[in-house]
């Protein structure tokens, strides 16, 4: 399984409730699609977190590309005006973030971090941590 972050163009916040909603369930489709292990989505207005996992022989490249470009459509196809906002007509920024992730107890800790993104809970640790 892999943990993917990834962020938006310019670190806009354009990643509201109803785009963010929409997102979970198009990475779900995606997921489907292509035959992924979704197991969650998780936003914060500016990047995603993604957990799945995919059979051996696809690479996590091959994984997150997938992922970035066909929601990046999607998301364009159902809030035109996202592109309006974004030069180049690009929602997510080049690059991304991806690491392995064991079974069982890390497995759980992972999703619960990428499930708490976003929420007033993960804010109040952020700005604790910015804090120490």
């Amino acid at each position: 399984r892999y943990h993917f972050v990834w962020g938006t163009k310019y670190r806009h916040q354009i990643i509201t409730k109803p785009v963010g909603n929409y997102l979970k369930e198009a990475i779900e489709g995606i997921c489907e699609r292509y035959e992924y292990i979704f197991d969650c989505v998780g936003t914060d207005g500016d990047h995603v977190h993604l957990f799945v996992g995919a059979h051996p022989s696809e690479s996590p490249e091959v994984v997150i590309k997938t992922v970035k470009s066909t929601s990046a459509k999607r998301i364009f196809e159902r809030f035109p005006s996202i592109k309006k906002l974004l030069w180049g007509g690009n929602i997510w920024a080049i690059g991304y973030y991806w690491a392995t992730v064991g079974d069982n107890k890390p497995e759980e800790i992972m999703r619960q971090y990428i499930l708490n993104q976003g929420t007033e809970e993960e804010k109040v640790l952020s700005k604790q941590l910015k804090l120490v």
